[in-house]
Protein backbone atom coordinates (compact mmCIF):
# COMPACT_ATOMS: atom_id res chain seq x y z
CA UNK A 1 0.00 0.00 0.00
CA UNK A 2 2.71 2.52 0.87
CA UNK A 3 4.38 1.98 -2.09
CA UNK A 4 1.37 2.16 -4.42
CA UNK A 5 0.91 5.10 -2.35
CA UNK A 6 4.44 6.89 -2.94
CA UNK A 7 4.27 5.85 -6.90
CA UNK A 8 1.03 8.06 -7.14
CA UNK A 9 2.60 10.69 -5.54
CA UNK A 10 5.39 10.87 -7.58
CA UNK A 11 3.28 10.54 -10.58
CA UNK A 12 1.20 13.59 -9.20
CA UNK A 13 4.81 15.50 -9.14
CA UNK A 14 5.72 14.22 -12.37
CA UNK A 15 2.56 15.56 -14.26
CA UNK A 16 3.11 18.80 -12.41
CA UNK A 17 6.69 19.46 -13.23
CA UNK A 18 5.75 18.64 -16.76
CA UNK A 19 3.17 20.64 -16.99
CA UNK A 20 4.86 23.87 -15.61
CA UNK A 21 7.49 22.94 -18.07
CA UNK A 22 5.52 23.03 -21.23
CA UNK A 23 3.40 26.03 -19.88
CA UNK A 24 6.39 28.13 -19.40
CA UNK A 25 7.63 27.47 -23.30
CA UNK A 26 4.34 28.50 -24.51
CA UNK A 27 4.25 31.57 -22.44
CA UNK A 28 8.19 31.93 -24.34
CA UNK A 29 6.70 31.06 -27.27
CA UNK A 30 3.85 33.52 -26.64
CA UNK A 31 6.14 36.33 -26.10
CA UNK A 32 8.81 35.87 -28.24
CA UNK A 33 10.38 37.28 -30.97
CA UNK A 34 13.24 35.61 -33.32
CA UNK A 35 16.60 36.84 -33.65
CA UNK A 36 18.70 35.31 -36.75
CA UNK A 37 21.71 36.25 -38.99
CA UNK A 38 24.93 34.31 -40.07
CA UNK A 39 28.15 33.83 -38.66
CA UNK A 40 31.40 34.30 -40.16
CA UNK A 41 35.64 34.90 -40.20
CA UNK A 42 36.29 38.61 -39.61
CA UNK A 43 37.63 40.01 -42.84
CA UNK A 44 36.39 37.68 -44.94
CA UNK A 45 33.35 36.46 -46.59
CA UNK A 46 33.51 32.91 -45.37
CA UNK A 47 30.86 31.75 -43.25
CA UNK A 48 31.53 29.48 -40.00
CA UNK A 49 29.39 26.48 -39.74
CA UNK A 50 28.65 24.79 -36.50
CA UNK A 51 28.98 27.84 -33.89
CA UNK A 52 26.86 28.31 -30.75
CA UNK A 53 25.04 30.84 -30.35
CA UNK A 54 23.43 31.53 -26.83
CA UNK A 55 22.03 34.37 -25.10
CA UNK A 56 23.72 36.14 -22.55
CA UNK A 57 20.74 37.07 -20.07
CA UNK A 58 18.95 33.69 -21.03
CA UNK A 59 21.80 30.66 -21.01
CA UNK A 60 19.53 28.13 -21.77
CA UNK A 61 19.06 29.36 -25.35
CA UNK A 62 21.29 28.59 -27.42
CA UNK A 63 21.31 27.29 -31.22
CA UNK A 64 24.28 26.17 -34.02
CA UNK A 65 24.78 27.81 -37.29
CA UNK A 66 24.01 25.80 -40.42
CA UNK A 67 26.80 25.06 -43.53
CA UNK A 68 26.00 28.46 -44.66
CA UNK A 69 26.57 30.28 -41.28
CA UNK A 70 23.02 31.27 -41.04
CA UNK A 71 21.07 30.64 -37.63
CA UNK A 72 17.68 31.86 -35.94
CA UNK A 73 16.70 31.36 -32.34
CA UNK A 74 13.70 32.20 -30.44
CA UNK A 75 14.24 34.94 -27.65
CA UNK A 76 11.78 36.54 -25.13
CA UNK A 77 9.89 39.71 -25.81
CA UNK A 78 10.28 42.65 -24.06
CA UNK A 79 13.48 41.84 -22.70
CA UNK A 80 17.52 42.62 -22.68
CA UNK A 81 18.70 40.18 -24.75
CA UNK A 82 22.60 39.95 -25.44
CA UNK A 83 23.77 37.05 -28.01
CA UNK A 84 27.41 35.62 -27.76
CA UNK A 85 28.61 33.19 -30.26
CA UNK A 86 31.55 30.40 -29.77
CA UNK A 87 33.12 28.37 -31.76
CA UNK A 88 36.61 26.19 -31.94
CA UNK A 89 40.01 28.45 -33.31
CA UNK A 90 38.15 31.47 -32.63
CA UNK A 91 37.83 34.21 -29.56
CA UNK A 92 34.15 33.83 -28.07
CA UNK A 93 32.35 36.87 -28.82
CA UNK A 94 29.13 39.01 -27.21
CA UNK A 95 27.38 41.78 -29.66
CA UNK A 96 24.92 44.48 -28.84
CA UNK A 97 22.35 44.43 -26.34
CA UNK A 98 19.17 44.84 -27.56
CA UNK A 99 16.05 45.49 -26.22
CA UNK A 100 13.65 43.69 -28.28
CA UNK A 101 10.10 45.30 -28.84
CA UNK A 102 7.51 43.08 -30.41
CA UNK A 103 9.09 42.73 -33.95
CA UNK A 104 12.14 39.88 -35.27
CA UNK A 105 15.51 40.88 -35.29
CA UNK A 106 17.06 40.27 -38.59
CA UNK A 107 20.34 40.65 -39.85
CA UNK A 108 22.37 40.26 -36.87
CA UNK A 109 25.87 39.45 -38.67
CA UNK A 110 28.51 37.68 -36.42
CA UNK A 111 32.18 38.50 -37.58
CA UNK A 112 34.51 36.26 -35.52
CA UNK A 113 38.02 36.82 -35.00
CA UNK A 114 40.37 33.85 -35.05
CA UNK A 115 42.32 33.63 -32.21
CA UNK A 116 45.37 33.79 -33.85
CA UNK A 117 44.37 37.41 -35.31
CA UNK A 118 42.86 38.20 -31.69
CA UNK A 119 46.67 37.24 -30.30
CA UNK A 120 47.97 39.65 -33.08
CA UNK A 121 46.14 42.29 -32.37
CA UNK A 122 46.52 42.13 -28.33
CA UNK A 123 50.36 42.07 -29.25
CA UNK A 124 50.47 45.05 -31.09
CA UNK A 125 48.37 46.98 -28.32
CA UNK A 126 50.56 45.92 -25.64
CA UNK A 127 47.42 43.87 -23.39
CA UNK A 128 46.85 39.98 -22.46
CA UNK A 129 44.94 38.05 -24.32
CA UNK A 130 43.88 36.28 -22.02
CA UNK A 131 43.14 39.07 -19.35
CA UNK A 132 39.85 39.42 -17.52
CA UNK A 133 39.25 42.80 -19.02
CA UNK A 134 36.11 43.50 -20.59
CA UNK A 135 37.50 44.60 -24.59
CA UNK A 136 34.71 46.48 -27.01
CA UNK A 137 35.28 46.68 -31.33
CA UNK A 138 33.03 48.63 -33.40
CA UNK A 139 32.62 50.24 -36.68
CA UNK A 140 31.35 53.32 -37.59
CA UNK A 141 29.88 52.72 -41.33
CA UNK A 142 29.08 53.80 -44.40
CA UNK A 143 25.24 54.53 -45.04
CA UNK A 144 24.98 51.65 -48.10
CA UNK A 145 25.89 49.23 -45.43
CA UNK A 146 22.27 49.84 -43.55
CA UNK A 147 19.94 47.25 -44.30
CA UNK A 148 22.42 44.78 -46.46
CA UNK A 149 21.90 41.25 -47.00
CA UNK A 150 25.10 38.81 -46.02
CA UNK A 151 26.30 38.35 -49.72
CA UNK A 152 26.43 42.68 -50.40
CA UNK A 153 27.77 43.63 -46.94
CA UNK A 154 30.74 41.29 -47.01
CA UNK A 155 31.24 42.43 -50.95
CA UNK A 156 31.25 46.24 -49.58
CA UNK A 157 34.57 47.74 -48.86
CA UNK A 158 35.92 49.59 -47.77
CA UNK A 159 33.05 50.05 -45.56
CA UNK A 160 33.92 52.68 -42.58
CA UNK A 161 33.14 56.71 -42.44
CA UNK A 162 35.90 58.58 -41.68
CA UNK A 163 35.85 61.79 -39.97
CA UNK A 164 33.89 60.36 -37.04
CA UNK A 165 34.37 60.56 -33.09
CA UNK A 166 33.26 57.70 -30.52
CA UNK A 167 32.59 58.09 -27.39
CA UNK A 168 31.36 56.53 -24.49
CA UNK A 169 28.36 56.94 -21.43
CA UNK A 170 29.14 56.84 -18.64
CA UNK A 171 32.31 58.76 -19.57
CA UNK A 172 35.69 56.93 -20.57
CA UNK A 173 39.05 57.70 -21.89
CA UNK A 174 39.19 58.30 -25.61
CA UNK A 175 38.87 54.85 -28.32
CA UNK A 176 42.21 53.47 -30.70
CA UNK A 177 40.83 53.87 -34.02
CA UNK A 178 41.84 51.53 -37.02
CA UNK A 179 43.87 52.85 -39.67
CA UNK A 180 43.19 52.56 -43.41
CA UNK A 181 45.03 49.00 -43.06
CA UNK A 182 42.85 47.93 -40.64
CA UNK A 183 45.35 48.03 -37.28
CA UNK A 184 44.54 49.68 -34.44
CA UNK A 185 46.50 53.30 -34.13
CA UNK A 186 46.62 55.03 -30.71
CA UNK A 187 48.30 57.94 -32.76
CA UNK A 188 44.64 58.79 -34.81
CA UNK A 189 41.77 60.87 -33.09
CA UNK A 190 38.93 59.86 -35.54
CA UNK A 191 37.63 57.00 -37.71
CA UNK A 192 39.59 56.41 -41.11
CA UNK A 193 38.52 54.56 -44.27
CA UNK A 194 38.36 51.17 -42.04
CA UNK A 195 35.43 53.09 -39.72
CA UNK A 196 36.89 50.88 -37.01
CA UNK A 197 37.11 51.62 -33.17
CA UNK A 198 38.20 50.07 -29.90
CA UNK A 199 37.21 50.81 -26.28
CA UNK A 200 40.00 49.03 -23.52
CA UNK A 201 39.67 47.82 -20.56
CA UNK A 202 36.17 48.85 -20.00
CA UNK A 203 34.46 48.35 -16.22
CA UNK A 204 31.59 46.15 -16.10
CA UNK A 205 28.14 47.67 -16.67
CA UNK A 206 25.93 48.64 -19.39
CA UNK A 207 27.65 51.40 -21.58
CA UNK A 208 26.17 53.11 -24.49
CA UNK A 209 28.72 54.17 -27.37
CA UNK A 210 28.20 57.47 -29.36
CA UNK A 211 29.60 58.40 -32.75
CA UNK A 212 30.47 61.71 -34.09
CA UNK A 213 30.39 63.16 -37.24
CA UNK A 214 30.26 66.58 -39.31
CA UNK A 215 27.76 65.74 -41.52
CA UNK A 216 26.20 62.53 -40.37
CA UNK A 217 24.15 61.12 -37.73
CA UNK A 218 24.31 58.01 -36.00
CA UNK A 219 22.68 54.64 -33.71
CA UNK A 220 23.33 54.71 -29.81
CA UNK A 221 24.51 51.84 -29.62
CA UNK A 222 23.95 49.96 -25.85
CA UNK A 223 26.88 47.10 -25.30
CA UNK A 224 27.33 45.12 -21.48
CA UNK A 225 30.58 44.56 -20.31
CA UNK A 226 32.00 41.71 -17.79
CA UNK A 227 34.76 40.07 -17.12
CA UNK A 228 36.65 38.21 -19.67
CA UNK A 229 34.07 39.81 -22.54
CA UNK A 230 34.96 40.66 -25.82
CA UNK A 231 32.18 42.79 -27.47
CA UNK A 232 31.69 43.14 -31.39
CA UNK A 233 29.01 45.35 -31.63
CA UNK A 234 25.96 45.21 -34.09
CA UNK A 235 23.19 47.14 -34.23
CA UNK A 236 19.63 47.63 -34.92
CA UNK A 237 19.57 50.72 -37.38
CA UNK A 238 17.39 53.88 -36.32
CA UNK A 239 15.61 56.61 -38.09
CA UNK A 240 18.74 58.32 -39.10
CA UNK A 241 21.15 58.55 -42.09
CA UNK A 242 24.08 56.48 -40.65
CA UNK A 243 24.40 54.00 -38.27
CA UNK A 244 27.43 52.66 -36.21
CA UNK A 245 27.86 49.01 -36.80
CA UNK A 246 30.07 46.15 -37.55
CA UNK A 247 27.97 44.98 -38.72
CA UNK A 248 24.53 45.92 -39.36
CA UNK A 249 21.33 44.08 -38.04
CA UNK A 250 17.75 45.65 -38.55
CA UNK A 251 14.61 44.96 -36.75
Amino acid sequence: MKRNTWGALFAVVAFAISSAAFADEDRQEQGAVTISGVTYTFNTPSPIAGATVSIAEFPWLSTVSDAQGRYSLRVPDEAQVTPFVSAPGYRTMHLQTFETDGEDISRVFAEMVPLQVYQFLAAVLGIDPNGPECNVVSTVSVHAFQGLSFEELVALVPSGEPGATVDARPALPSPIYFNAQGLPDPSLSATTIDGGVLFLNMPSGVHVLRATHPEHRFAKVQTTCAPERFINASHKPPASDRIPCSPPATA
